[in-house]
């Protein structure tokens, strides 16, 4: 049973989707990867300590770009929680295009 639901995980642009339904995607997080690009908060000496890895992150594609490329660009996607970036799990996903959703 394991490998049959293995399979039905589909893998797209470094996407793996756990379960999609018409107003909302489940994908897996993988542990080193950012939910989305953010801004850096804290002190002077944190923020030139973090310069050295702003080079490394600015390659990496964070899981909200991921989910977007995944789709194409052909849905407006949110993301509903954050996981930390060394923190694997589930993040949920919904999509704003949905004419049930209102803003």
């Amino acid at each position: 049973e394991e490998e049959e639901e293995e399979e039905e995980k589909e893998l797209v642009a470094n996407v793996t989707i756990l379960e999609q339904g018409p107003h909302h995607m489940v994908v897996a997080k993988p542990p080193g990867v950012v939910c989305h690009h953010g801004g850096r908060v804290g002190s002077r000496s944190r923020k030139k300590k973090n310069m050295e890895q702003d080079d490394e992150e600015a390659e990496e594609i964070p899981m909200l770009q991921r989910v977007r490329d995944a789709l194409g660009g052909k849905r407006h996607v949110n993301l509903v929680h954050r996981l930390d970036r060394g923190a694997s799990g589930c993040l949920l996903f919904t999509f704003a295009d949905d004419p049930t959703t209102t803003a």
